[in-house]
């Protein structure tokens, strides 16, 4: 049986001019937090800069710290592991199932706990 995170990873997106395939895609390293790294699975170029999504991995025992995005709402759907996000003041518990909505400006910060997190991340306009 495959997994959520497999699914994903090698899954397809079909758009208007075609099919998008995950596993063609590379994760790259997040420049600023170590132990963090993403895999754009639908970019701006697809959606006009309307919408971007993204696999989000953060190692065990690393944690995306605090930060914003000026003019992206953000949404996290937890896919695997667990963790802690911090946001608008409160401490979520990040398990699959958990879904988060973080408005532009907002500060959060995500922390895995239990093995590495996964989360797929959605930014509307797009992030990149």
């Amino acid at each position: 049986m495959t997994s959520v995170i497999e699914a994903f990873d090698h899954g397809t997106t079909y758009t208007v001019e075609g099919a998008i395939s995950a596993s063609e895609k590379p994760w790259i390293p997040n420049a600023r937090f170590a132990g963090v790294s993403m895999k754009h699975l639908v970019t701006g170029k697809e959606t006009d800069g309307a919408f971007s999504t993204h696999l989000v991995r953060v190692e065990a025992g690393f944690e995306i710290g605090t930060h914003t995005h000026a003019t992206q709402f953000e949404l996290h759907e937890v896919l695997s592991g667990s963790g802690e996000c911090i946001f608008a003041g409160r401490s979520l518990e990040y398990i699959p199932g958990v879904s988060t909505v973080v408005p532009a400006g907002v500060e959060h910060r995500v922390m895995a706990s239990g093995g590495e997190l996964m989360i797929k991340a959605t930014f509307i306009p797009a992030l990149c």
